[in-house]
């Protein structure tokens, strides 16, 4: 049970932390794109205020950001990253789309051609050209790499912490159950809610004793009944081991009850006609012993 408890702590308490972390990632990356597409939204409004010529001239200068100046038929003008020859339409751009209709627009996808992802953000101008700036995207584990010796520290500190108070919680909760004496309940505080389950054990135990009052009490009688009969009467178990026998039969083999009960047969006599009977289902053989005779036969109890 302590077990059971301990590792159920642990391995609880190390999900809800796992839990707890990446979702805490998932809240800062989110937070990191937020930041940088506010960023963006503000360099290109700040291009915007140049015509195109001096944003193509001074593109390298202004920003280290990727720029690509768009016609309002999706025609790259300009790309500070590619021959903006090569480059196919833009229109069916999301940010573009969004830039047409809105005024602006901005989205986040792989770029095939940078190989990293990207956030997008879209203006248009007031001669319905589109102006767009982009930037990769720093991922989580990148931002984190840098710092993976802490994390890895602080990981192992948190498995180490969780193990602890597991444990202490672990004795703690089983301490009072393991104190309980189940013969006296009231001496001991337990849980309130395993109440029910003790007084399931009352009643059994009070169950158990009813019944082992009777089935001695019938004992007792059965005894009783076995002594009083003359003849010689011997009951025999699993394995012919003996279960039952009264007083005639000890005084015919000579025997003490507590010597001979639960022990095979051949404890009273290794006689071959008293095997025979038993061993070989003789019906009826003839037993004798200090210069007596007698009578003996078997018969089967069924079920």
């Amino acid at each position: 049970m302590f077990k059971r408890i301990f590792l159920s702590l642990v391995l609880f308490s190390i999900s809800i932390s796992l839990l707890f972390s990446f979702i805490m990632l998932l809240s800062f990356s989110a937070s990191t794109e937020k930041e940088m597409l506010l960023q963006l939204e503000n360099e290109t409004l700040l291009l915007s205020h140049l015509s195109k010529e001096a944003i193509i001239q001074n593109s390298n200068l202004i920003l280290h950001n990727r720029i690509t100046y768009i016609d309002k038929s999706g025609t790259v003008l300009f790309d500070n990253g590619r021959d903006e020859s090569e480059m196919e339409s833009h229109l069916d751009r999301r940010e573009i789309i969004e830039a047409i209709n809105k005024g602006e627009g901005s989205a986040k996808r792989y770029s095939t051609t940078l190989k990293t992802t990207l956030l997008y953000y879209a203006l248009l101008l007031p001669n319905q050209d589109i102006l767009r700036v982009s930037t990769s995207i720093t991922g989580v584990l990148s931002l984190l790499s840098g710092n993976y010796l802490m994390i890895i520290t602080l990981l192992l500190l948190a498995i180490s912490i969780t193990f602890l108070i597991a444990l202490a919680l672990s004795r703690h909760i089983v301490k009072p159950i393991n104190n309980i004496d189940l013969n006296n309940f009231k001496e001991f505080k337990y849980y309130n809610e395993l109440s029910p389950l003790f007084l399931k054990i009352k009643q059994q135990q009070k169950d158990n004793t009813e019944q082992a009052y009777k089935w001695a009490k019938l004992d007792k009688e059965f005894i009783e009944v076995l002594d009083s009969i003359n003849e010689g009467l011997i009951i025999l178990g699993d394995n012919n081991k003996i279960i039952n026998i009264n007083n005639s039969a000890l005084k015919i083999f000579n025997s003490e009850f507590d010597k001979i009960i639960n022990k095979h047969y051949l404890v009273l006599s290794r006689d071959s006609e008293l095997n025979s009977l038993v061993e070989c289902n003789e019906k009826e053989v003839i037993y004798s012993t200090n210069g007596k005779y007698y009578r003996m036969s078997i018969n089967e109890i069924k079920d």
